[in-house]
């Protein structure tokens, strides 16, 4: 994007909420740390007003005492940013972990987060798509395409966003239909096989009515060097979204969306052995020594450890998918009346999944979790607002539907089980499969199957004001009353060598059914001061309390169901928002948070569980943007954070206190770009970064599930005319070409699953818009 078609669409505000009847401005968003406001270079700098939607109304970034980050479309374009963990990398206090290849995506915010792999959980931070609650967590990682921009909201949002945005959430605000004809391709053609292509078509159908056709196409070749089979991280994704606008009449507005997406994804884990520490109970890095007496130093409980130091270099056999679908319809209606505005959101969601992993990421023939599942929900929220000279009201109603089934086979090979488990000193050899000899394979398999199925229903009544109590000092008050309630049905069944075991002797595993509910009401709630020190300076304090319900663990080898209980979270949060000069703006937030029964996620004997705990976390961000020279823009992020869980009880019996998972001490963001004009055109020069500390993957603290911190750079070359009609771009994702693992799931058998980020990848882009 040059610098002086930047600099044209800054000259407009950012509307980014309610729809209007005119055409909107869809490039004009600025983000309140990258606003890259270059104008033409014979002029001076100047930050331009950002205005967002984090109060479900129109306000300027910074006169909202919330911490925001929002990313325009363009914006995203340069950055590259394609999924969420993009959108994370250049936010502070925010990681993204794409854990099980984009079946387990972990968002987590400023420390909280839920790291269950079962599908049937919702995270505590929320995902929205066009003012829609998303509830699926494994479908969060969509692919991103024709963006109008992406606000990040940091901290509890209770009262306006409901009981499952306690850390924050990531609201996706997709581009509207203009008036005008205009539209865009964007081609990426890169390394491994990389072809990505996005295109929009937009304009008037006929009076009154506006249309937008919009898709993407993304795929690679697989990037991991697979010696046991073919490589693997290939994928095949597409999407499609249709959207209309309607001027009902003149004072009513409706807009309607249809979208739907799938792909294909050959995912693989990396492959960490693992020791046990006697004491603890828990896997340690392997130390080099032949710990379980099978001949093979620093290998597995099975005797095994990948012969490459590489990560990128497995050996995998067993076949490793997934494979998503998604529909989703949605409807916004607005009508203006005297004195307020109605609008209700109508959004229904069907999701599909069908996915596989081998689990003992190894050659060997050992164990396997399929998984196939299904979602549909359904939601509609009411809203009525309004103002005074001296108030803003907001009040509204929201219904919640969640249908969820899932069908989870744990599929053990025999002879591996007999080996793992006489290892382990659970069992002696010849007890499962008959055979004394250790490393047999028979080829027979045991499966456990676990069905599920939660019905989730949700409804709330929330409002909040905003009053002036002076010219300078605001009082924001908010309360949402939440009831939720969960149906849960739960059967698990064995078979041994295709053969089902009740009554046998050849069960191996703890089977059960299981059918409860569970019914819980509370509040969540905001109260806050905003004091305008002067016009460019803000300052805020607040406290919030915000709330997720409980639910159900889902076993996955057999065993018993557990219950967990919903975990509330006060916020005491202070900030500051500032332009230090008219080429310059400091943001800065400091917060404090007591958490009461979080619900703790661990993983041992293959069981998945989440225990409610206390714990408490405090930090501070930090966000700056500066244009100390014509063409030249800096922007800095970064946050600390200091997260305790209290009383967690290990395997050994010892109670400790524990990091929260995937909360680094320390994390930092980084972007420089440098434009020259010549002649007509502009080339610009763009390198980012992003680093984050050393994090635990999950609430036990395992020390092999323990990430070493990494940083990851990006740089950026582009050209192209000063209107912006084409530009071309040459990019290279992990500049440097770390091979860093980015998560690991340590599975309690003597091995942890590590998540690899893609390796260096350069790519060339041409982008042509129709204006």
């Amino acid at each position: 994007m040059s610098t002086m078609n930047l600099s044209s669409r800054l000259t407009k505000k950012i509307i980014a909420s309610k729809p209007v009847l005119e055409k909107t401005a869809l490039a004009a968003a600025l983000t309140p740390f990258l606003s890259w406001a270059a104008p033409a270079m014979s002029q001076g700098f100047t930050l331009e007003e950002v205005v967002v939607t984090a109060q479900k109304r129109e306000q300027s970034l910074q006169d909202v005492g919330v911490s925001v980050t929002a990313f325009s479309g363009d914006q995203m374009r340069e950055l590259g940013q394609v999924n969420a963990k993009d959108v994370a990398a250049q936010t502070p206090g925010v990681n993204f972990a794409d854990a099980g290849q984009s079946m387990t995506n972990i968002l987590n915010i400023r420390g909280v987060s839920q790291n269950d792999f079962n599908p049937n959980q919702e995270s505590p931070n929320a995902i929205y798509i066009d003012q829609a609650y998303l509830s699926i967590l494994p479908a969060s990682n969509f692919s991103i395409f024709d963006m109008e921009r992406i606000e990040v909201l940091r901290g509890p949002q209770g009262t306006l966003y409901g009981r499952n945005a306690t850390g924050g959430l990531i609201h996706y605000v997709t581009a509207k239909p203009t008036e005008e004809l205009e539209g865009f391709v964007d081609v990426t053609l890169g390394e491994e096989g990389k072809e990505r292509i996005e295109a929009a078509i937009s304009g008037t159908i006929t009076d009154g009515v506006r249309g937008r056709l919009s898709g993407v196409t993304d795929k690679n070749d697989g990037w991991m060097n697979n010696s046991a089979g073919d490589d693997l991280a290939e994928s095949d994704t597409h999407a499609l979204r249709g959207k209309l606008e309607i001027d009902v009449s003149e004072d009513s507005f409706l807009e309607l969306a249809v979208s739907y997406g799938s792909g294909e994804k050959n995912q693989a884990y990396g492959h960490n052995p693992s020791d046990f520490d006697m004491t603890t109970g828990l896997e340690i890095p392997t130390q080099g020594i032949d710990f379980y007496g099978l001949g093979v130093a620093g290998g597995d409980s099975t005797g095994y450890r990948d012969p490459s130091n590489d990560p990128e270099d497995i050996e995998v056999d067993g076949a490793s998918f997934y494979e998503p679908e998604l529909t989703s319809y949605n409807a916004i209606y607005t009508k203006d009346f005297d004195g307020f505005t109605l609008t209700s959101v109508t959004n229904y969601v069907d999701w599909e999944v069908e996915y596989s992993e081998d689990s003992d990421a190894s050659p060997r023939d050992g164990i396997a979790q399929i998984i196939d599942s299904e979602t549909q929900q359904f939601s509609q929220e009411f809203r009525l607002d309004g103002e005074t000279e001296s108030m803003r009201w907001l009040a509204g109603v929201y219904y919640l539907d969640i249908d969820h089934s899932t069908e989870f086979t744990t599929r053990g090979e025999i002879g591996y089980l007999d080996d793992l488990f006489a290892v382990l000193g659970l069992t002696s050899l010849a007890d499962i499969d008959g055979d004394a000899t250790f490393g047999q394979t028979f080829g027979l398999y045991d499966d456990v199957v676990s069905d599920f199925d939660q019905d989730t229903q949700s409804i709330a009544l929330f409002g909040q004001v905003e009053m002036d109590l002076t010219d300078d000092l605001k009082l924001t008050a908010g309360l949402r009353w939440t009831e939720d309630e969960k149906d849960f049905d739960y059967s698990s069944r064995e078979f041994y060598a295709g053969a089902e075991t009740t009554g046998t002797i050849n069960e191996i595993w703890t089977t059960s059914n299981f059918d409860d509910s569970q019914k819980e009401e509370d509040w969540s709630g905001k109260f806050q001061l905003d004091y305008f020190v002067t016009g460019d300076t803000l300052v805020y304090a607040g406290v919030s309390k915000g709330i997720k319900g409980g639910g159900f663990n889902a076993p996955t080898s057999g065993g018993s169901v557990s219950e967990f209980e919903q975990e509330t979270l006060y916020s005491f949060e202070a900030g500051m928002k500032t332009e230090l000069s008219e080429n310059a703006r400091l943001n800065m937030s400091v917060f404090y948070y007591d958490y009461q029964d979080y619900q703790a996620f661990s993983f041992l004997n293959l069981v998945p569980t989440i225990d409610n705990k206390d714990a408490t976390v405090t930090g501070a961000e930090l966000e700056l943007t500066w244009h100390p020279a014509d063409g030249l823009d800096i922007l800095l992020g970064a946050s600390i954070l200091d997260g305790e869980i209290e009383d967690m009880t290990l395997p050994g019996g010892q109670v400790v206190d524990t990091d929260l998972p995937m909360a680094g001490d320390f994390t930092y963001n980084a972007l420089v770009r440098k434009g020259w004009m010549l002649g007509d055109n502009e080339l610009s020069v763009q390198v980012d970064y992003s680093y984050t500390d050393d994090y635990f993957s999950d609430a036990l603290n395992t020390p092999s599930g323990e990430v070493d911190g990494y940083g990851t750079a990006n740089a950026r070359i582009g050209f192209g005319p000063s209107d912006g009609q084409w530009e071309f771009a040459l990019n290279v994702r992990n500049l440097t070409d770390e091979d860093e693992q980015v998560y690991h799931f340590p599975t309690g058998l003597g091995w942890s699953l590590g998540a690899v980020q893609q390796p260096r990848w350069v790519s060339a882009q041409f982008i042509y818009r129709l204006n």
